[in-house]
């Protein structure tokens, strides 16, 4: 304690607080930016202090300091100081170089950050620094099938990269009687020793491989503690999820029962779990040997929907800790479709439309009333669980943008099914229709007259787009007369002919056309042409 208590006191006079200061014996007295910090240097064995070893702060990163290099040297102690004025407060990021004299070879602590400070006095602690870098590493072993401690087992420690250590590239140490194994070695510099670790035991069925470990090299002296532990063996991480048909929606408590019907043998083979808040389950089995577990999962959901089996499940062990999902499945009965609709006013998808099925009679769904929107193409999806195998009987209604009313699409009949593949259900037309063909015929032979150049000009009535429409006869004297029309009702026009010579052109005027919801074509008129004089 004495010597702790002097060491503490040289320390703090190391940090310059001098009585001829102005700021000294003042609390919080400022001055210009600058960062200081400060420690003991010593031999992590025996924890002697090491004087005379040069010190060394370079600047990387960060607030512009006075010099981007400070040097100072440890006293008898082992203690130092390093001080240096900055341009701002703010964030410092550099190296720390040590070089002591041999037998210690010199190292660089890197990307080191420290805070500037205006506060005159005020530097950062660093603590009891060693001459020479180590890696104390403790890890501890537990057998993934029970839990157990690994104790006795052998331990194969394979450098694969890194910083170097003094220790050589292959170690073997014992697993003591807690599970636990220590590494410990001086290293080149601070940093991380990459290796693969192999762990045998008498318990184990063979040696596995844990590769990738990092050994983290360090100049701070340190208390050891655990730094990591691992399960080893084979195990069955495994994890499905379960879902409503139709709905999609998960929910916990349904009851699902695996029973082993082959491959290897596992411990339980027959078990009951229940599905979390997200739907999932794990397998509750420990695996008494490597290789495949098949078995059936029986999914028992809560009435009416019925009891359902997915047989020959195949799990492969794995000496992996990531859990792996193995399987999502929906159960009960429901209604999964997809359906498509047209604009009857463009020929085109329906984009971007609210669509509302609300069901009328038939089995019961969850839920009643679905509300979806159409994608670019006109799709939608049509999705909800079902209380049994049958048919669902429900209106679709189709919300138009103003002032066009919604369109009903009455009596749309869909069979529920048990099975997780989307089914086709429709492709309807929506909105009012201008969809008409005109027929021109010579007015003395009643013969249709071809390549004729029509035009509908609109006068009154709804607006419609184009206003205009122009369209050419066909050789049997049919025409176009479809237009987009922007509300219900009707909308009236001069309808122009203009026929091949030596007919004349014809005028047709207040010919009126009415909106109606139908998917068909109509006829709107026939238009006799007199023949030339």
């Amino acid at each position: 304690m004495r010597r702790i208590a002097a060491a503490f006191l040289a320390l703090s006079l190391g940090f310059g607080l001098e009585a001829c200061e102005p700021c000294a014996g003042i609390l919080g007295c400022t001055s210009n930016p600058r960062i200081s910090f400060g420690g003991q240097l010593i031999v992590r064995e025996t924890g002697a202090p090491v004087r005379g070893v040069a010190l060394d702060f370079v600047r990387t990163g960060g607030v512009s300091l006075a010099s981007d290099s400070i040097r100072t040297t440890t006293d008898a102690y082992g203690h130092f100081q390093l001080a240096v004025e900055a341009s701002d407060v703010g964030e410092v990021v550099g190296d720390f170089v040590v070089r002591a004299s041999a037998p210690w070879s010199p190292y660089r602590a890197r990307d080191l950050r420290f805070r500037t400070s205006e506060v005159r006095g005020e530097g950062q602690l660093l603590g009891r620094l060693v001459v020479d870098p180590y890696i104390e590493f403790i890890g501890v072993l537990f057998d993934r099938r029970d839990g157990r401690l690994l104790a006795g087992a052998r331990l194969t420690i394979l450098r694969t990269g890194g910083v170097a250590v003094s220790a050589p590239d292959s170690v073997e140490v014992t697993v003591d009687s807690d599970g636990r194994f220590l590494y410990d070695t001086r290293a080149a510099e601070p940093g991380g020793m990459i290796a693969d670790l192999v762990v045998t035991a008498p318990s184990l069925p063979r040696a596995y491989r844990l590769p990738g470990v990092r050994f983290e090299a360090t100049y701070l002296d340190r208390v050891p503690q655990v730094a990591a532990a691992w399960r080893i063996g084979a195990g069955l991480p495994y994890v499905g999820v379960l879902f409503r048909r139709g709905s999609l929606i998960v929910s916990a408590g349904i009851e699902v029962e695996f029973q082993r019907t082959g491959g290897i043998a596992a411990d339980p083979d027959t078990f009951v779990v229940s599905t979390n808040a997200n739907g999932a389950f794990s397998l509750v089995t420990t695996p008494l040997a490597d290789g495949v577990l098949v078995g059936d999962l029986i999914i028992r959901p809560p009435p009416p929907a019925v009891a359902e089996t997915i047989q020959a499940i195949r799990m492969q062990t794995v000496d992996t800790e990531p859990l792996i999902l193995f399987g999502v499945w929906g159960y009960g009965y429901g209604i999964f479709y997809g359906s498509q609709l047209w604009l009857r006013g463009t020929e085109g998808p329906a984009a971007g439309l609210e669509v509302e099925f609300r069901r009328t009679g038939g089995i019961a769904i969850t839920p009643g009333n679905i509300v979806v929107r159409t994608d670019s193409a006109g799709r939608f999806p049509l999705g909800a669980g079902a209380d049994g195998a049958g048919e669902v009987v429900g209106d679709l209604t189709v919300r138009l943008p103003a002032p066009l009313p919604p369109t009903v699409i009455p009596g749309v009949r869909i069979a529920t099914f048990a099975s997780n593949e989307m089914r086709f259900l429709g492709y309807w037309g929506v909105g009012p229709s201008l969809r008409y063909l005109g027929l021109l015929l010579r007015a003395d032979a009643g013969v249709p007259i071809a390549d004729a150049v029509v035009e509908f000009q609109r006068t009154s009535g709804i607006a419609v787009s184009p206003s205009v429409l122009t369209s050419r006869s066909i050789a049997s004297g049919l025409f176009s007369l479809t237009m987009n029309p922007l509300d219900t009702g009707e909308v009236v026009g001069n309808l122009t002919i203009r026929p091949p010579a030596p007919f004349r052109d014809t005028t047709f005027t207040g010919v009126r056309l009415q909106t109606f919801d139908s998917d068909a074509q109509r006829l709107g008129g026939i238009w006799r042409i007199a023949p030339p004089q």
